[in-house]
């Protein structure tokens, strides 16, 4: 399922303060740079990825071109292992 959804223009960025169990953050469209509060690495995720958002705190999401990102529980969207930005 699928909520939250919202489109990026380039270098737009968007903060989520806190997940929930479950909650994954998800990049349907465009590549998306991601930093999270605490994390030693940054990731970059691509259309069809996204990350955990349980216990995480402080998440900002930069568009590294037009993209569009959503929150959702249950979906269908890979968790990269080792995908860091750097």
């Amino acid at each position: 399922m699928i909520f939250g959804e919202r489109r990026l223009f380039r270098n737009e960025t968007l903060f989520i303060s806190r997940g929930t169990r479950g909650e994954v953050l998800a990049c349907l469209e465009g590549t998306v740079w991601v930093t999270c509060e605490g994390c030693p690495r940054d990731l970059v995720l691509a259309a069809g990825e996204g990350i955990y958002l349980w216990g995480r705190r402080g998440v900002c999401v930069q568009a590294l071109g037009e993209a569009k990102v959503a929150r959702a529980r249950n979906s269908n969207v890979t968790i990269p292992n080792e995908r860091h930005a750097g």
